[in-house]
Parts: structure tokens; C-alpha cells; sequence
């Protein structure tokens, strides 16, 4: 057992700006410790990725994993410290339709960036650099919204359209799009 619960929407930490982590902060046992602890919750929870403000603690660390999705590049286990999103293709945009351990038994289709580059911190306080597309770059959008107090259901656009319970949900129409990913270390100048 993980011994986090999750927040669900209505609570207070879904919607603040989490706090940045120090590289001195990254490197304790005590940020290892609740990674490890995070990463066992989303197993738990059955998630694709999770936050820390998910499970009630304000950083701006969140875990992802995809496996299994037709047409995606299979991404392990990976942990993002102080993400920093862009996006070269601002206008390329696609239909995500998502879920939420925060957002229980409700999908909805929002608009997500195509194509992302992400820095960010490693566990071991390693500057990274991300590069993706499709299906993997909703992901890490979606997990990167709940560190800035966003969830997916602020992006729906009609909500009487766009939103449903998930026993309701007409997965026929549900379309992965293709999904690969490059992590790289981002160089000391």
C-alpha cells in the first residue's frame, strides 16, 4: 500500500500553483522516499501518471507511464521535477480524450499540443529534456496541468458535448493519436 490518498476535484490543493523543488531538495531520501510512494500509488490507482498535489503535497513533481496503447511508443516509469513546457507547433493541435484519478468516472475531450518539449529535473536532479508527440505529449500536459492547479475538465470547451461518465461513454470514438517520445540530457553551456 502507498499510504497517499488521492484529492479529488473540490479540494484546494488541485488548484494552487505547486512549489518548485531546490536541485539540494530533489537529492534528500525524503523526495526518493515519496516518489517511491507515488509511483506505487499510481500502480495502485491504476493511472497512466499522477501529482504530487493529487495526493495532498504542493511540488511540482508528477510521475507517467504509458504501455499498451496502440500506435504509442511505450514510455517506463518516469519522474518530472519543475516541468517547463513548450511547444514548437503551437498551432497543431488534436482531440485528447482523458480521464483523472482526481476526476472520478467521468471522460472528457479537450484540446492538447501535438507536438511538446519539456525540460525538467530527474530524480537525481539531472537536467532532462523531453521531446514528444501525440497520445505521450496529452499525458505529460495533463499531468504538468495539476502542478500549475489546472485539471483537464477547465479545457472542455462544451461541456454538454464533451463530458461524460465513463459508463456512458461511447468508446467506439475513441482514437489514440500515434505517440513517440526522446529524452535527452540537456548539455551545461
Amino acid at each position: 500500500m502507498s499510504g497517499l490518498m488521492l484529492r479529488l476535484m473540490g479540494n484546494p490543493i488541485l488548484r494552487k500553483e505547486a512549489a518548485k523543488l531546490t536541485k539540494e531538495e530533489i537529492l534528500k531520501p525524503e523526495t526518493y522516499n515519496f516518489v517511491t510512494k507515488l509511483i506505487n500509488a499510481m500502480e495502485i490507482f491504476d493511472g497512466t501518471g499522477i501529482a504530487a498535489p493529487q495526493v495532498g503535497v504542493s511540488k511540482q513533481i508528477f510521475i507517467a507511464k504509458v504501455e499498451n496503447v496502440p500506435d504509442v511508443e511505450n514510455m517506463t516509469t518516469t519522474c518530472f521535477i519543475n516541468p517547463e513546457l513548450s511547444f514548437p507547433e503551437p498551432e497543431d493541435e488534436f482531440d485528447s480524450y482523458e480521464m483523472c484519478l482526481s476526476v472520478p468516472n467521468l471522460v472528457g475531450r479537450v484540446k492538447r499540443k501535438k507536438k511538446m518539449v519539456m525540460k525538467y529535473l530527474d530524480l537525481n536532479a539531472n537536467e532532462r529534456e523531453i521531446e514528444c508527440n501525440g497520445y505521450i505529449s496529452s499525458v505529460l500536459q495533463h499531468e504538468s496541468d495539476h502542478l500549475f492547479g489546472y485539471l483537464y475538465v477547465d479545457k472542455i470547451k462544451d461541456i454538454k458535448k464533451d463530458l461524460s461518465f465513463v459508463e456512458e461513454f461511447d468508446f467506439s470514438k475513441l482514437h489514440y493519436e500515434p505517440g513517440t517520445y526522446k529524452i535527452t540530457d540537456v548539455k551545461q553551456q
